[in-house]
């Protein structure tokens, strides 16, 4: 295996990972031009954090399609789970969203959250309601996309959900007539959709093709059990790994500074989490094309390429003048804000590289069909980052400081 048939194979992925990001950037761009913009902004970072969270069980989707649709019967029980599962989340999405108690109880109460926050925060998860509904649709397809050779595909449907959401906030932010997290909101849902009817879409002829009817049955057939067997420990580790970041927005906001603390967090964490795009993409890159012990050697040394090349490039940008053309001119974060936004980049400078580590491990582990070792790595990640944090509270550390050093030593132990 040659280091250029990795390449082909990752580079789509990696792209679309790190343009995703890019959306977030735009949405941050879009807000933090409108009136309210610091409590916009720490609305939109607590709504879009939350909304994750709540949509976790179906973002390894993507990597149950890639590594289990092998064959016409496969797909049509992974259709099937994928149906089920969409349905679930959803259930919980719009219930935290439209009834009040249960709202207040998970925000207010559980996260401590202000009230000045919550309530944008409410009207914006309102609108995005069926999100996860359109992501575990996407995730499911473009795993397909990925299984079959065609992973330039999904960097096209991002790029469409880009243009998408960039004409949605652009136009919302003309009219004026619209609060920032309302701008965010409707962004956010109307860039996902067009992704996922577009990988829908893409897939339709690779379904006619090879996964319409089997020629012959297949030697192990996929049991639905079989396949909630594979997922949930995936989506187990997905609902650990954001659990992490309310985890941190709510120790976020019992320490000093928490309004302009949770303002800052998201513009960092936005930046940090573009340059993890690159070992985003490793997981899906080695189920695809790990098939015998020899290629283990190209691949780990992709990796440590990949791992190298992103934290070397984060540094380019935090070292150079790039930083502060992203915080002034690309986000318009407030000017007070800059310090603090310095200060947590300089912290997470490491955990881009880390988590491409990370991500080859798990893309091992998941070829092998090994994936309960996933989830106790996330949960190691977690139990630190939680510790981390519940010191910061105790000694009231500045906030954006614990953030960063919390997270950069979980991934440490993850990885």
């Amino acid at each position: 295996m040659t280091q250029r048939h990795i390449l082909l194979m990752w580079l789509p992925l990696a792209l679309s990972a790190m343009l995703m990001t890019g959306e977030i950037l735009l949405v941050q761009a879009a807000v933090s031009r409108l009136t309210d913009a610091k409590l916009m902004l720490a609305a939109l970072g607590i709504m879009f954090w939350l909304e994750v969270l709540i949509e976790a069980p179906l973002i390894m989707l993507l990597s149950t399609s890639t590594a289990l649709t092998t064959s016409a019967q496969a797909y049509g029980v992974l259709k099937r789970f994928m149906v089920h599962l969409n349905l679930g989340v959803s259930a919980v999405a719009v219930s935290i969203a439209f009834i009040d108690p249960l709202f207040d109880l998970v925000l207010c109460v559980g996260m401590g959250i202000p009230d000045i926050v919550a309530e944008p925060t409410q009207t914006g998860m309102k609108i995005m309601g069926l999100w996860p509904a359109a992501i575990g649709w996407r995730r499911f397809n473009q795993g397909i996309l990925i299984r079959y050779g065609q992973p330039r595909q999904v960097t096209l449907g991002t790029l469409v959900r880009l243009l998408t959401s960039a004409l949605v906030a652009c136009s919302l932010v003309i009219s004026g007539a619209f609060s920032g997290i309302v701008v965010a909101a409707m962004t956010f849902m109307s860039g996902v959709t067009a992704e996922a009817l577009f990988a829908w879409w893409k897939s339709r002829a690779i379904v006619e093709r090879h996964l319409r009817v089997d020629t012959e049955s297949p030697e192990h057939p996929l049991t639905y059990r079989a396949a909630v067997d594979f997922h949930l420990p995936l989506a187990a580790t997905s609902v650990l790994s954001y659990v992490a970041l309310p985890l941190v927005n709510a120790g976020l906001s019992r320490m000093a500074s928490p309004q302009e603390t949770l303002a800052a967090w998201p513009v960092v964490y936005t930046l940090i989490l573009m340059f993890r795009g690159p070992g985003i993409a490793i997981p899906e890159t080695v189920i695809a094309l790990l098939r015998r012990f020899d290629d283990l050697a190209s691949l780990r040394r992709f990796c440590l390429i990949v791992t190298m090349g992103s934290t070397a490039l984060l540094a380019v940008v935090i070292v150079t003048p790039l930083v502060k053309l992203y915080v002034r001119h690309v986000v318009e974060a407030p000017r007070e804000l800059e310090p603090m936004i310095m200060v947590g980049l300089l912290g997470c400078l490491l955990i881009p590289g880390l988590a491409a580590l990370s991500n080859f491990y798990r893309g091992i582990l998941m070829a092998s069909r090994a994936t309960n070792f996933v989830y106790w790595g996330m949960a190691i990640y977690v139990g630190a980052t939680g510790v981390g944090i519940l010191v910061g509270v105790i000694w009231q550390t500045p906030g954006i400081v614990m953030a960063a050093v919390a997270i950069s030593v979980a991934t440490v132990l993850e990885t």
